[in-house]
Order: structure tokens, then sequence, then C-alpha cells
């Protein structure tokens, strides 16, 4: 059954074409979504765009914003601890500097002034279940 016209059909009417670019290069696009007939486009170069893409790009942007504000927050807990413990050394210094221009300093509890060379020891703050934070903060009026 050999037809000698015969011309070969193609039943697959798709052609994938890889090595094109996006339609869209906007840098930073805005999306503007039809929700009536489900598109979405570009706002600055009017493209129409595949609505899968757009959210996943999206989706990777909130990743991406995410993972900055973690980084940030762990940045500022760092700095934050840094800035108590030089609050600390400043009132170390502070004490040795007012002590060595004859001043003494006063006890928060009693009010009294005492000598701080007849301190002779010290006791484990976390020992005693009391952070730099508890006792800046109850040493503050």
């Amino acid at each position: 059954m050999e037809h000698k016209n015969e011309k070969v059909v193609n039943i697959f009417p798709a052609i994938i074409a890889r090595d094109r670019q996006k339609i869209c290069q906007c840098k930073n696009p805005t999306y503007i979504i039809d929700e009536n007939n489900h598109l979405v486009s570009c706002k600055e170069c009017g493209a129409i765009l595949d609505p899968w893409s757009v959210l996943f790009e999206i989706a990777s942007r909130w990743e991406k914003i995410a993972e900055t504000m973690a980084d940030e927050k762990e940045k500022l807990e760092l700095l934050r601890a840094e800035e108590r413990r030089i609050l600390r050394f400043r009132g170390v210094q502070d004490i040795t500097r007012n002590f060595k221009k004859g001043m003494w300093p006063v006890c928060p509890e009693c009010q009294k002034a005492f000598d701080p060379s007849t301190i002779n020891h010290f006791v484990n703050a976390k020992f005693y279940g009391l952070s730099c934070d508890q006792q800046q903060s109850s040493d503050e009026p």
C-alpha cells in the first residue's frame, strides 16, 4: 500500500527551542497579574510571562530575604554582646580612673562609699543564676 504522492505528516506540533533568552530582561520587574485571563506580564517591558516562573522568582527572592535577615540577626546579636563587653570594660576603666582621682565607688545597696581596694573576693554570676544583663539592669535607677 504504497502511495507515491504521500507527504510526511508531523503529528507533533511543538518545536522545542532551548537556546532562546527570557522574554523579559528587566532587572527588577514589576508584575501585573491578570486574574481574569490568568496571565502575568511585566509592567516595564510588557512581556507576557509564565506564571509559574514568576511565582518561583518571587519565592526565591523571599528566600534570599529570609536568609539575609537571619544573617543580620546573628550579626546584631554578636554586636550587642560586644557592646555589653565594651560597656563592662568601660565601667572598670571609669572606676579605676575615678579611684586614681581620689573618688570611691558607692554601694548600690546601702549607698555608702567604700574603698575598692578592700574588695577581697568575687563570685561567679552564673553560679548564682545571674547574668551581666541582670546585674546592669539592677544597678540602674
